[in-house]
């Protein structure tokens, strides 16, 4: 098995290139991300194991990172002082443009090809983790600080808010006893209905409308968007909270 360290540095994300199945990108941070410089990596998987192809360093920590899918050299890390660094492999680093957009302001979405952002979405708080609907180009989910999933539709006016879940809040009538029967034996269960940060959260990209998410509490949520009233399963078993998540099988393969 290949191995490859960030001497230095401690990685947050890691991403495949979407077009050469043997790159693939990491943000990394200096000093657990608490202060100093990050460091993205470019990395080629070779027969001889993994080589870093080309290493870019920013003044702040990165956090996340996302690969381009109409441009094979291009991606986009966040950066601890509030940026959106847009960067091409086949540049070098004082090529790079940087786009700047405010730490725990509404999402915002941009464009490689605009000074200026595109849209922005209201969220009301700090926002962790966002992502596009993988079966409609127009729907875009976020959960943040404020224990909410929300969904928008940019074909809509603004809000643009298609569904906006609470998603500590219990249902009416409480909870089915057959839901809390799908938290499992996990050690040190905290209450389901007590608020705390939601971290990440992904799209079922086999069934669409349903979204995992997991935060703090160190659950995992799943949701049918055409029923969100109670989420249709608690899983449990994290002893820490739930940093990422990824849906990479079909949930509920029974269901409709």
């Amino acid at each position: 098995m290949f191995s490859f360290r960030t001497q230095g540095y401690n990685g947050y994300n890691l991403k495949y290139s979407p077009f050469h199945d043997s790159r693939l990108a990491v943000a990394s941070s200096a000093n657990f991300g608490l202060v100093g410089n990050g460091r993205l990596f470019v990395l080629g998987l070779t027969a001889n194991g993994i080589v870093a192809e080309k290493t870019f360093d920013t003044q702040d920590g990165l956090f996340d990172l996302a690969w381009s899918e109409v441009h094979e050299n291009q991606l986009v890390v966040a950066s601890g002082d509030g940026s959106l660094k847009l960067f091409d492999v086949g540049l070098n680093a004082d090529d790079i443009p940087t786009v700047g957009t405010p730490i725990g302001l509404p999402d915002t979405i941009w464009s490689p090809t605009s000074p200026t952002s595109l849209s922005t979405l209201p969220t009301n708080s700090c926002t962790y983790s966002t992502a596009w609907s993988p079966h409609s180009a127009t729907l875009l989910s976020a959960v943040s600080s404020d224990s909410h999933l929300r969904v928008f539709d940019t074909r809509l006016p603004p809000p643009h808010v298609v569904h906006q879940i609470a998603v500590h809040a219990p249902p009416p009538g409480g909870y089915p006893v057959e839901l809390i029967a799908t938290m499992g034996p996990g050690m040190g269960n905290p209450r389901i209905d007590q608020p705390s940060e939601i971290l990440t959260h992904d799209w079922n990209k086999y069934r669409p409308g349903i979204i995992a998410t997991a935060g703090v509490d160190k659950l995992i949520r799943t949701w049918d968007l055409r029923n969100p009233r109670a989420p249709l399963s608690i899983l449990s078993g994290h002893n820490y909270a739930v940093r990422r998540i990824a849906v990479r099988f079909p949930l509920l393969p029974n269901s409709n």
